[in-house]
């Protein structure tokens, strides 16, 4: 994920500034002030996508916790359940 933010905003401000250059004429002068942003905002994505990528992967790990906890609570239950019904009441064949 911090790749392609990376990639993502990084591109954006290159093509910005070569734009901005072609608007005020300035031509291939522009090219260095559109690599500087380049580079400046590609570490900007880099950094905001591992932050992003981070809170997804905690998010996901949470998630996952409570319904593995939910499900062994259930089959507890549950086992607790079979363990206290009498017998001739389950209906045994």
């Amino acid at each position: 994920m911090a790749a392609r933010y990376a990639g993502v905003l990084g591109l954006v401000a290159f093509l910005a500034s070569i734009a901005r250059g072609a608007i005020d004429g300035q031509g291939l002068a522009a090219t260095p002030s559109a690599c500087f942003a380049l580079a400046v905002f590609a570490a900007i994505g880099a950094i905001a996508g591992k932050i992003a990528q981070t809170a997804v992967e905690e998010s996901v790990h949470q998630n996952m916790k409570a319904e593995i906890e939910a499900f062994e609570n259930a089959a507890a239950e549950g086992a607790a359940l079979q363990e206290t019904t009498p017998a001739s009441s389950q209906g045994a064949w």
